[in-house]
């Protein structure tokens, strides 16, 4: 299959579109690794090593409250990607 200018297009797994620009590849990529940590951090046994005295913060065991915060902490990084986004997009049909 050829795309523009005679070029092969490709065939396995394509990332991004040929029109992001570096700036925003890495803005996308920083977020993919945010988001593959707090995940990582989630699933970490995290139970065994803090609650070893049942600690309690705002109330609520270390364990429940980590889990809240990584929730938190992700759900704050997903609406300031939508709202990069979003004013990348407005920022574009501007000019």
């Amino acid at each position: 299959m050829e795309g523009k200018n005679g070029n092969l297009k490709p065939r396995g797994l394509v990332l991004f579109r040929e029109k992001t620009t570096a700036h925003d590849r890495k803005v996308y990529i920083g977020f993919a690794i945010f988001f593959v940590l707090c995940w990582i951090a989630a699933i970490f046994p995290v139970a065994e090593i803090a609650n070893k005295v049942h600690p309690i913060i705002f109330g609520m065991y270390f364990f429940f409250f980590y889990e809240v915060m990584l929730a938190g902490l992700q759900a704050v990084a997903a609406f300031c990607l939508f709202r990069w986004e979003y004013r990348k997009k407005s920022m574009e049909v501007q000019s």
